[in-house]
């Protein structure tokens, strides 16, 4: 009789144990091993710790994941998506000064040729400027004050703010989604040529693009009670090329 009370106060115990270390386990999960006191329980000091660290990370993984543009949801059937135009600024005119960025935009149906002459038409005017620049610094010279010519100092003169110029004058080729391959051959077209320095940068750029339902779908969503948005943002690749003249 003794030996059976023994035996069901034993597996009674072992109950409670078992019981306490599995709540143990729960508000560990539940808290994130914050601020949890420890209360007397039958547990590992080292598994807890161990714990507590696969939750943290667990909880920068998923922080680092919802900080990166999410998949898309699929929408329901005959629902279509309109693509908006993305958003530009206006397009700087080729006699700006320098300070304002020259754009060259890049799609699947630009011609190949169009942009390149485009490109160096635009470098042409930069060249036009620095030597009108220094065309300005001779006329402002008083007469014979100068042995050479004036083409010979307009020419050194140009030459000598070309080097000294902190950043060259950059034409941007900008190609998002599709247009990036045409981009890119651009990119390899300058690149083969001595005369032009090329760099590149890839990037991100969001787009706002239109959801719209099937003719009668808004009443009976309303009914059902499901949330269509009307827009939604739509993450697409862009590239940038940068092309200057070589010094």
């Amino acid at each position: 009789m003794t030996c059976c009370v023994l035996i069901w106060k034993a597996r009674w115990c072992g109950k409670i144990q078992v019981s306490r270390l599995w709540l143990d386990l729960w508000l560990t999960h539940l808290r994130c091993g914050v601020w949890r006191a420890f209360w007397s329980v039958n547990l590992d000091v080292k598994s807890v710790i161990n714990l507590r660290l696969e939750n943290i990370a667990i909880m920068a993984q998923e922080k680092s994941t919802s900080e990166r543009p999410r998949k898309m949801s699929r929408l329901p059937k005959d629902y279509k998506v309109e693509k908006r135009p993305l958003l530009r600024p206006p397009i700087t005119s080729q006699y700006a000064n320098a300070s304002a960025s020259k754009i060259v935009y890049v799609s699947t149906k630009t011609p190949f040729m169009s942009a390149v002459k485009r490109v160096q038409k635009l470098l042409a005017q930069a060249e036009k400027r620095l030597a009108q620049s220094a065309a300005d610094q001779v006329s402002k010279r008083p007469k014979y004050s100068h042995v050479n010519d004036e083409i010979s100092d307009i020419e050194r003169i140009a030459s000598t703010m070309a080097s000294q110029k902190d950043e060259q004058d950059e034409i941007v080729l900008k190609g998002t989604g599709k247009a990036i391959v045409k981009a890119m051959s651009l990119a390899l077209w300058f690149q083969q040529r001595v005369e032009y320095n090329v760099r590149i940068e890839t990037g991100t750029v969001g787009a706002i693009d239109d959801i719209i339902p099937p003719e009668g779908e808004d009443e009976q969503m309303q009914d059902e009670g499901e949330d269509i948005p009307e827009s939604r943002i739509r993450y697409a690749s862009t590239i940038q090329i940068f092309v200057s003249a070589a010094a």
